[in-house]
């Protein structure tokens, strides 16, 4: 298991974003699974979108529907 991280590492990635941000046209951040790691949940408000991958046979839809609500807040 990862190292859990703390409000001043989010807000330490936070400024490297935005200080990357005029040098590219796109981040792409890769983030875990938002239902199992409280980080793919902290990184979502730092991007301008969010891509939510699910495997359609394996992932049921309360599950991803899950997922997209703790994006969203």
């Amino acid at each position: 298991s990862s190292p859990t991280p703390t409000v001043t590492d989010f807000d330490m990635l936070g400024e490297i974003i935005n200080g990357l941000r005029p040098s590219f046209d796109l981040i792409v951040i890769d983030s875990p699974s938002v239902l199992t790691d409280v980080f793919g949940t902290a990184l979502a408000p730092l991007a301008d979108g969010t891509v939510l991958v699910v495997e359609a046979e394996r992932v049921r839809h309360p599950v991803a529907k899950q997922a997209k609500t703790m994006l969203e807040s």
